[in-house]
């Protein structure tokens, strides 16, 4: 199933910010997943890549949950970017958990 950016999942409450970002918040067990298929980037020119500020971005729409499972598929990129996304997580992680 391929996704775009407007599309909404609603039996999942699946929100996609891009077709490489999508989270779902299940508020109800206060747990959610996030999504993160892409390269990895410190800058996101273009919708196909993923930086920490998406990422950042996603965490904050998703809100305050005790619980999050993270399925990341991608070829690399920028390990700058994929340590400042580490850091977001586990901020993120500090301030909810």
């Amino acid at each position: 199933m391929k996704l775009n950016s407007t599309q909404v999942r609603s039996e999942n409450s699946l929100k996609v910010i891009n077709k490489y970002i999508s989270f779902s918040d299940k508020a109800k067990n206060d747990s959610g997943e996030m999504y993160i298929y892409g390269d990895i980037v410190d800058n996101s020119w273009w919708d196909e890549t993923v930086s920490p500020k998406k990422i950042r971005d996603a965490l904050k729409e998703l809100g305050s949950i005790k619980s999050l499972d993270i399925h990341l598929n991608s070829y690399g990129g920028s390990c700058i970017a994929g340590n400042a996304i580490i850091s977001i997580l586990d901020n993120y992680r500090k301030k909810n958990g």
